[in-house]
């Protein structure tokens, strides 16, 4: 499959499972993509030219249990940690994401979470980010061993 992501795939309500991995997509991922509320589902990963920011509508797709953004070319703030990712089991990553705080303890409060992925092409991490990364993973362990 080759071009943008079609955001007529916002109008099938009732997908479950969506995978438009290892393809040629570019472009931004569209925000319609929000409205699939029955999605479980959702890979976008090894598109390489899928830039930009993650649409905030995403965060609406409560009964999504596996996410994978890996191997684009995204950036931003992550807009899930406002949203109702309760099920989310797998969340995969990589890009020039604006990690915050905010970002650990919204990844801290994932129960489901048993895979996190953050992969990155960029060799040159700072250590802010590297700071970021490591309060993710002690407050992920902390999570863990309250169960």
């Amino acid at each position: 499959m080759y071009g943008d992501i079609p955001s007529q795939l916002g109008s099938l309500l009732h997908l479950r499972y969506l995978d438009l991995s290892g393809n040629s997509l570019y472009g931004a991922i569209p925000s319609q993509l929000g409205k699939l509320s029955s999605l479980r589902y959702l890979d976008l990963s090894d598109n390489d030219e899928i830039y930009g920011e993650v649409p905030s509508q995403l965060r609406n797709l409560s009964h999504l249990g596996y996410l994978d953004l890996s191997q684009n070319q995204l950036s931003g703030a992550l807009p899930f940690k406002f949203g109702n990712l309760h099920l989310l089991n797998s969340l995969r990553l990589d890009g020039n994401f604006d990690l915050t705080t905010d970002d650990a303890e919204w990844l801290s409060s994932l129960s489901s979470l048993t895979t996190l992925g953050f992969y990155s092409s960029d060799v040159g991490f700072s250590s802010y980010r590297l700071q970021m990364i490591g309060e993710l993973c002690c407050k992920i362990i902390c999570l863990l061993e309250r169960f």
